[in-house]
């Protein structure tokens, strides 16, 4: 069962996490409905994903056999034969159809459609191009952002957009970074990036980052919608960053999701943010 939760890459469900901004962000209040319809985008994204992970897997196998870090994983290390693995993306495949018949929701389709499409591409093609691989990598995140605006037909602001499409841009040439240092002594790995310019990217987007997250709060239209008070999330949202920042660059992870799981100091600049943007929003407006 191990190796099946680690081939599916179940914890990197909490990626879709990202479905709740919007609708936290639309200061409505969460109904039966809406409950019902975060469930189905939920799990439709993660079984698209898991079934994306395995196809990576299955296409990128020989470069992580000589990945010092991914080769460790349950295909590369020879921990599941290839047989069994592509059986276990027919049979979550087999789910993903059966759940999307019975919720019978065109949106549900077009974003499952969408999602699979473009990492397809990104699989086969785009990963190969550079800058490219990032921005189409960040589309990923655009979408489980933007997927239950389409559902429950929100009215989201553009400039979160903006800011997501950044942060995970960023978060995109952490993982670039990441590759590379954790594979400094292996003659094998081969990127098409660099050290240097890769940092100069990291520094560039978390300014850009945290000016249109300053301008996003003192905006008109976040005032009038989120309260006066709401521009010190600016604070909290600032620390967290040069946090990021320092784990990205200072601490040996493997992954984004090691950075926000474990650093606990992280953790708590995350948690801080959402408790007191829920105020602002929720309580104190």
């Amino acid at each position: 069962m191990s190796v099946i939760i680690r081939s599916a890459r179940l914890k990197n469900w909490i990626k879709n996490i990202l479905i709740l901004v919007p609708i936290f962000f639309s200061s409505i209040y969460l109904s039966r409905e809406i409950i019902i319809g975060i469930f189905d985008i939920f799990i439709v994204l993660s079984l698209s994903s898991s079934i994306v992970y395995i196809f990576n897997d299955i296409i990128d196998l020989k470069d992580d056999k000589k990945d010092l870090i991914k080769k460790s994983r349950p295909l590369a290390s020879g921990e599941i034969s290839k047989k069994n693995i592509i059986n276990l993306s027919i049979i979550l495949s087999f789910i993903l159809l059966t759940y999307l018949f019975f919720r019978g929701n065109i949106v549900l389709i077009l974003i499952c459609s969408v999602y699979l499409i473009l990492n397809l591409g990104y699989s086969i093609l785009f990963k190969k191009i550079y800058l490219i691989d990032v921005i189409i990598l960040s589309l990923f995140y655009i979408i489980r952002v933007i997927a239950p605006v389409f559902y429950f037909d929100l009215d989201f602001s553009i400039w979160l957009v903006v800011i997501i499409f950044f942060a995970v841009m960023l978060v995109g040439f952490g993982k670039r970074y990441m590759d590379i240092k954790n594979n400094k002594s292996n003659k094998n790995f081969l990127s098409h990036y660099k050290e240097k310019e890769l940092k100069i990217f990291i520094f560039s987007f978390s300014t850009l980052l945290i000016i249109l997250y300053f301008m996003f709060t003192i905006s008109d239209n976040t005032v009038s919608k989120f309260g006066e008070l709401f521009y010190l999330s600016f604070i909290i949202f600032l620390f967290g960053t040069l946090r990021y920042l320092y784990s990205l660059l200072k601490k040996n992870y493997s992954d984004p999701i090691e950075i926000f799981t474990k650093d606990k100091i992280l953790t708590f600049f995350v948690l801080s943010f959402g408790l007191y943007s829920f105020y602002c929003i929720y309580i104190a407006n």
